[in-house]
């Protein structure tokens, strides 16, 4: 790297997906980030959740990520941890930022050489190999075989194409909505609770 003020990248491989984490210099609000670039070495798509633990002065209650579909994170002030979820397709290659608030250059270089911790890496929902329905048949939300299901759903809207990262701000909102609604369906830590989807 650059300039004497930045730390050299550092790895971490568990279960075949690999993380490289490095600073990245960038113009704008955050001039420096850290880069955390994931990729999948498996030959099957795999759901990878990353723990970054920040030194106690970095500031995480005011920490800013990438927000797409493909990753979830948060930041657990009571913790000082940073988390994030992403999925990974075979083989693929993907890089995120985020910036660790307003933290003191030192506190910010010893993040950036700390190595990210796996908290699981397991096969993406969409990668099961369940057989699927018989050909010329209608699956059901549900599996009453005596229940009255409309033709075509007609009565159920598809999904809108949209994600958190096409509303703007509402962080908190959006914050709630994953710990409490998404994260009990995704992380495996619930499924020892046996929650069933209605």
């Amino acid at each position: 790297m650059g300039s004497n003020d930045e730390a050299p990248s550092v790895e971490a491989v568990q279960s075949g997906i690999w993380i490289d984490k490095s600073i990245e210099k960038r113009d704008g609000l955050y001039p420096r980030c850290i880069r955390l670039t994931f990729e999948n070495r498996n030959e099957t798509d795999k759901i990878a959740g990353i723990v970054e633990e920040f030194p106690v002065t970095c500031d995480i209650a005011s920490s800013k990520a990438t927000d797409k579909e493909f990753v979830t994170w948060g930041a657990q002030e009571e913790t000082n941890e940073f988390q994030i979820r992403i999925e990974l397709a075979a083989g693929e290659q993907r890089t995120i930022r985020y910036w660790p608030g307003k933290s003191p250059s030192a506190a910010f270089n010893e993040l950036a050489q700390r190595s990210p911790r796996f908290e699981y890496v397991k096969p993406s929902p969409a990668a099961d190999t369940q057989p699927g329905p018989d050909p010329g048949t209608q699956p059901t939300p549900h599996s009453d075989t005596d229940a009255v299901v409309a033709p075509d759903n007609e009565y159920i809207d598809p999904p809108p194409d949209l994600d958190f990262g096409d509303v703007a701000g509402l962080h908190a909102v959006k914050q709630e909505l994953r710990e409490e609604i998404i994260r009990p369906f995704t992380d495996p830590q619930f499924d020892e609770l046996s929650l069933s989807y209605i």
